[in-house]
């Protein structure tokens, strides 16, 4: 933890303007998820956060050794990932 770092601030016109200037506007990404409930969940929300800067994300979820294979063999665009510590 470091508390002299801080968010950026929001700034979703900037956000727009960097979107379009990037040739994003409007443009379809696939964000893979796993299949779990709560891994979709946090999908659909990337995916509407996203919406609102212009970028159309559809989110798609596969089983388990889908969807890792395909992130390991780099057949993705975006995909959500977790790390859990033992």
């Amino acid at each position: 933890f470091n508390p002299a770092l801080k968010n950026p601030p929001f700034d979703l016109k900037r956000s727009q303007a960097l979107i379009k200037q990037l040739g994003l506007n409007g443009k379809k990404l696939i964000l893979k998820t796993s299949n779990t409930p709560q891994t979709i969940d946090n999908g659909r929300v990337l995916a509407n956060q996203l919406s609102r800067s212009g970028i159309n994300v559809q989110v798609e979820s596969y089983e388990w050794a889908t969807f890792y294979d395909d992130v390991k063999k780099g057949r993705v665009q975006m995909a959500t990932m977790k790390w859990v510590g033992l």
